[in-house]
């Protein structure tokens, strides 16, 4: 909008920000000719890269592993505490989902008499062995 020559406080008025802001950004444009973030701005990981392949590696070998074990995998072998929601985070970096437990009624351990007597409809879904098919990790 700027290189259209609008003025920056319109700018700051359309966009819903600071005069300032605007104005600091249109500085660093035109010191860097770049709009996007500087690097080494925000928090920092606490894992490195070869961490989030090895909780990845992890996470493939074992596919059932649950998100606290492969936690409690990691900080055993590499000394570094991460918090629950780091795991799922670096599998969805790797494209794969975090497993998490399912609560629900072991269906099996149910006496045929008892079967007999559920109502059976098209909208209920169940299944009998603990793995539904799906490809987590």
């Amino acid at each position: 909008m700027l290189e259209h020559g609008q003025i920056q406080r319109r700018v700051a008025q359309r966009v819903g920000v600071s005069p300032s802001v605007i104005n600091q950004l249109w500085r660093r444009y035109r010191d860097t000719n770049c709009d996007g973030r500087r690097p080494g701005q925000g928090r920092h990981r606490c894992t490195t890269a070869r961490e989030g392949r090895y909780i990845m590696t992890t996470a493939l070998r074992d596919r059932l592993a649950m998100v606290r074990s492969l936690r409690n995998d990691f900080q055993h072998f590499t000394g570094t505490r991460v918090s629950t929601q780091t795991v799922p985070n670096r599998l969805q970096k790797g494209r794969l989902r975090a497993r998490r437990p399912a609560r629900s009624v072991i269906l099996t351990a149910w006496e045929l008499r008892q079967w007999a007597t559920v109502q059976w409809t098209d909208e209920s879904r169940f299944t009998v062995s603990r793995d539904d098919e799906r490809a987590r990790a």
